[in-house]
């Protein structure tokens, strides 16, 4: 290996690393109501959505829009990075995905929130951003009814009325392998 090959090698962990500070920082922001910080994480054009359509905020002033009435709901909050894979597109671009979990206070309900993260990164100057962060869920329950409400599909309960979840029955492996695998009745 030459001395340029192990720059790289070096550049990439490094960045590697950045996009991961990135996605622990988010949580530490958001957790904080600390508005400046989160406007600091995010590119220019950045989009910001959840999969089932509650939030699509496109460009950083709709997200912060989003995220202030997003924690006008909330009080306390604390958000966990959890699995981070992270692939490169370019020496600039990356996208990754996490698993993350969330205890929070939402209109004065103590709340669990299992969720998964689909972001793109892109490196302006000499920082990583998010272009785009989605989140989807497992879960977003009361925490006194998390064991009654897990077994069930509809345990989405973060936005109102509960909605199915958007993970793991609506993936298609998912799907393939219930169909495959029929299970016997109780």
């Amino acid at each position: 290996m030459n001395l340029k090959e192990l720059e790289g090698r070096l550049r990439r962990l490094e960045d590697r690393e950045s996009i991961r500070a990135l996605v622990a920082r988010y949580g530490q922001v958001v957790d904080d109501r600390d508005m400046r910080g989160i406007e600091a994480l995010f590119a220019a054009d950045a989009v910001f959505r959840t999969r089932g359509g509650e939030m699509n905020a496109i460009g950083l002033a709709a997200g912060m829009d989003n995220f202030r009435s997003r924690v006008a709901s909330m009080t306390a909050s604390n958000h966990f990075a959890n699995d981070h894979i992270i692939t490169f597109d370019t020496d600039d671009e990356a996208q990754g995905f996490v698993t993350s979990h969330a205890e929070v206070v939402r209109d004065g309900r103590a709340m669990l929130v299992a969720m998964r993260y689909d972001d793109r990164y892109r490196r302006i100057g000499d920082q990583w951003k998010f272009a785009k962060r989605e989140v989807s869920f497992f879960y977003y329950v009361p925490a006194a009814r998390f064991a009654e409400l897990l077994p069930i599909r509809e345990r989405v309960y973060g936005y109102g009325e509960p909605v199915a979840a958007d993970w793991p029955e609506a993936t298609p492996t998912y799907r393939q392998y219930e169909k495959d695998h029929p299970r016997a009745s109780d």
